[in-house]
């Protein structure tokens, strides 16, 4: 992990949706990263080294789709999950554990290896492991889940997440919907289809992560203000829009809200449910020097937003930027289940 990111974040991604998560944050600098599947094949074409790749064996060289397999074989070999842990990621300050729910693998395991990251993180003298273990998890497409049994498995996946989380077990759930990435990212190639989405998520978390340790002129938008948002719990959301004229207040605060939208991050939540939130703009320099009263602007649309959120106060950060234009990221959490994402699974298990 490179010296110019908050957060020394250890990422484990489990069965194929998930190592290909670990993978995408990998290439974005996120080196502390395991990568443990039932299957050989999976791990084979990851680019990750291969003291980062870990077999589970299961002695059918899969699990299918049934998660009971790798939930037996994850809980059975804790000690060498554990060891692996420790010689791929060592010194970290949080983890992130990455799944695909629907299959069997990664469904499967991605609770064994939420208990197991907790004791990882008290075994290296950090307090409170359940503000320090996150979930970045995706669901199915509707076309995928046109099998009941992947569609079971989903709901399965989210209702034990949104349990741990009601429960504060967990610091932060990211759910990832594979059916917004046709939407979001329209005619993509069969290649391209995976690695879009994936670095996605991963640029848009490492943007929260790297930008607070950059110099601002205007405000910033500090380490503890991330640890905040990072450490309320329940589910969160991210994403970014970029304006190009009409730089108002209420444009601006309509790009925050637009962000629970416009992403392959489950959305259908409200901004009055959420517990925490941050909004980072970052302007470029021609902006900064031409566009008078945007300063106001920018005020008026945090307060805005901060209505909206029904809350006291959202951190907040303004950089200057080479990137074109004004854009508006947001980070949202302590959100409650997307409802719609449980309801729409239950639909298509009957």
């Amino acid at each position: 992990m490179s010296d110019d990111k908050v957060f020394n974040i250890g990422i484990i991604g489990s069965g194929q949706g998930g190592g290909r998560i670990c993978e995408a944050f990998y290439k974005m600098g996120y080196t502390n990263a395991l990568a443990i599947n039932t299957a050989p094949q999976d791990l084979k074409h990851l680019s990750l080294e291969d003291g980062q790749k870990l077999l589970v064996d299961t002695g059918k060289q899969g699990a299918g789709k049934d998660p009971s397999i790798s939930n037996s074989a994850y809980t059975q070999n804790e000690a060498e999950i554990l060891a692996a842990i420790a010689d791929s990621l060592g010194e970290v300050d949080r983890i992130f554990i990455c799944a695909s729910a629907g299959g069997g693998t990664g469904t499967g395991s991605c609770i064994p290896l939420i208990e197991i990251a907790h004791r990882y993180i008290k075994s290296l003298g950090i307090q409170h492991p359940e503000k320090k273990v996150g979930v970045i998890f995706s669901i199915p497409t509707v076309g995928e889940c046109r099998s009941r049994a992947v569609a079971k498995n989903a709901h399965g996946l989210l209702t034990e997440i949104s349990t741990l989380a009601s429960k504060k077990k967990i610091s932060a759930a990211i759910i990832v919907e594979n059916e917004k990435i046709k939407k979001v990212f329209p005619g993509l190639t069969m290649r391209e289809f995976w690695p879009k989405s994936n670095s996605s998520i991963s640029s848009m978390f490492d943007c929260f992560n790297t930008i607070p340790l950059q110099d601002s002129l205007f405000s910033s938008f500090d380490p503890a203000d991330f640890e905040n948002v990072m450490e309320s719990h329940g589910f969160m959301t991210i994403g970014g829009t970029t304006i190009t004229d009409d730089l108002s207040a209420e444009n601006i605060s309509e790009a925050f809200e637009k962000n629970l939208k416009n992403t392959i991050i489950s959305s259908g939540y409200k901004l009055s449910d959420s517990k925490s939130g941050a909004c980072i703009i970052t302007v470029s320099e021609d902006v900064v020097d031409n566009v008078p009263g945007l300063m106001d602007e920018i005020d008026e649309a945090m307060d805005k937003i901060s209505k909206r959120m029904n809350a006291d106060y959202i951190h907040r950060g303004i950089y200057a930027t080479d990137q074109e234009g004004l854009t508006v990221y947001s980070m949202i959490s302590g959100l409650p289940t997307p409802y719609h994402a449980s309801q729409s699974l239950s639909k298509l298990m009957r």
